[in-house]
This record gives structure tokens, C-alpha cells and sequence, in this order.
């Protein structure tokens, strides 16, 4: 065995992350994941804890011999594997494919609609397919936006969901937030220092344009792109620096009342 292309071969096979690797590189390193569990509602149960499935298990109880349209969701701790579940799901299925069938896998880290038709105009089986030309080009076209510009697209068009907003959490519920408190939330977004914190690098608005930015989509993020209660925490010397600049009494009301109030903080994250 000449040492020099095992160390190689070694070094291509053991990687930190190996969701891009060939199939067999990829069940080469592959460690069996137990402790699934498989729900048909949003957060599992204390009973549904007594049960922990293997991913054979899923795979035989989801994929095997079903012919239905399904759509699962893959749910887990930043780190827990998700990814790797999902690409082992996806050999599972190459390998057993019937002859009359095809596994379409799209990677997430080009998931815009651009990137998946890409992705999908490049696979043998879609290649002569009618329109493929007409496809191609459409994911090659170029409509990149400024970052900046994005940035505030997402910023004013969540400013004007909340004015839209009746402020309820669904129908025949009670509002999560009074009209007032709703009327006075839109007057700090619209402050400009309110505005500033909250575009500002790691804040609530990078992290959502950094999850759906089409130059960014080559980036493993796991964040979700949601606000935080962190994200709306004031203290003292921010209410101060309201009414140096004047803010809009509205503004400043509704920041008195966020003032080391987690509680209430989070009834406007949810809002």
C-alpha cells in the first residue's frame, strides 16, 4: 500500500463536515444516530421521550415502500446533526431506489430559487427535459441588491406588518399587545437610534438578511431569522439617549415601558 495516497484518501474521508462528500466517503464515517424521535405536532412530549427511535427505524417507518406525498422536517439543537441525518436519508434512498425512480437532493447551501433551480438544471436526469436552456438562464441571471438596500427593505416592511397588524396571535384570540402599545412600538422603530441598534452588525436585521442574502447562501447558518428579546432590551442610558434627540413622546412611552421588562419584552417578540 503506498502510504502517501492512504494518508490522502484519510484526509478526504475524515473531515468535520462531510455532508458534500461522495456516498461512499460520506457511509464511510457515518456513525449510526439514535435517541429520534418521529411526531406528527410541533414539540414532543414527555411520552413521546419514552420512545427514542434509530434512524433505520425512521427511515423504514417514513421512506420505506410509501408512495404518498409527505413532507418531514428535520428538527434539532444547532450542532445535533441535522444535516448529516438528512444526507444519510438521502443515500438510504439512492440506494434503494427502484429502477423507475430518481432522488431529486437539493443542498442548503444554495437553497435561493435560483440556486435550486441551478441546482437542479445540473442534475443528469433534468438535462433534457424541455426548457432547460430557458431554466439556465434564468438561474444565471444577475439581481443582486446592495446590502444596505436589503437591509432596509427588511427593516420597513417589518415596520409595516406591524401597522398592518390587528395585533393578535390568530383568529378569535386576545391581542397580544394593546392598539396603543402597538401604535407606540411602531413610533421606536421608527426612531432613528431605535433603528441604528437594530441594524447593526449581529443584530436582529444582519442576521435575517444574512439568512436569505443570495451571497450568502453559501454560508452554513443555523440562526433563525427572528427576533430575540434581546434584541429589544433597553436600559437606562438608551432611554436617556431617546430624549437627548428628541424622540417622539410615543417612542419614548413605550421604551419606559420595556425598561427591564422581560416579560413584556417578550410579548412584542412574539407580536
Amino acid at each position: 500500500m503506498n502510504i502517501e495516497v492512504a494518508l490522502q484518501r484519510y484526509k478526504d474521508v475524515f473531515l468535520p463536515d462531510v455532508i458534500d462528500n461522495s456516498q461512499g466517503d460520506f457511509l464511510a464515517k457515518h456513525v449510526p444516530m439514535r435517541n429520534l424521535l418521529l411526531i406528527d405536532h410541533d414539540e414532543p412530549t414527555d411520552n413521546d421521550k419514552k420512545n427514542p427511535l434509530t434512524e433505520e427505524d425512521i427511515y423504514e417507518r417514513v421512506f420505506s415502500a410509501r408512495d404518498d406525498d409527505q413532507f418531514v422536517l428535520v428538527k434539532g439543537a444547532s450542532g445535533a446533526g441535522k444535516s448529516h441525518l438528512i444526507r444519510w436519508f438521502e443515500s438510504m434512498l439512492q440506494i434503494h431506489k427502484q429502477d423507475n425512480e430518481i432522488v431529486l437532493y437539493l443542498r442548503r447551501a444554495d437553497n435561493t430559487l435560483k440556486g435550486t433551480i441551478k441546482q437542479l438544471v445540473e442534475l443528469e436526469e433534468i438535462k433534457n427535459l424541455p426548457n432547460t436552456s430557458l431554466y439556465k438562464k434564468l438561474a444565471s441571471a444577475s439581481t443582486t441588491i446592495p446590502e444596505l438596500e436589503l437591509k432596509n427593505t427588511i427593516y420597513y416592511s417589518f415596520i409595516n406588518l406591524i401597522e398592518s397588524d390587528d395585533g393578535k396571535a390568530g383568529e378569535d384570540e386576545e391581542r397580544i399587545i394593546s392598539n396603543v402599545d402597538r401604535k407606540h412600538f411602531i413610533a421606536l422603530l421608527q426612531n432613528s437610534i431605535f433603528k441604528d441598534r437594530l441594524m447593526d452588525t449581529n443584530g436582529p436585521i444582519d442576521r435575517i438578511y444574512n439568512k436569505i442574502a443570495e451571497n450568502k447562501t453559501f454560508e452554513i447558518n443555523d440562526h433563525a431569522a427572528e427576533f430575540e428579546i434581546e434584541d429589544f432590551e433597553i436600559d437606562s442610558e438608551f432611554r436617556t439617549a431617546l430624549i437627548s434627540v428628541g424622540a417622539d413622546e410615543k417612542a419614548r412611552k413605550i421604551a419606559d415601558k420595556m425598561l427591564d421588562n422581560e416579560e413584556y419584552i417578550s410579548k412584542l417578540v412574539q407580536h
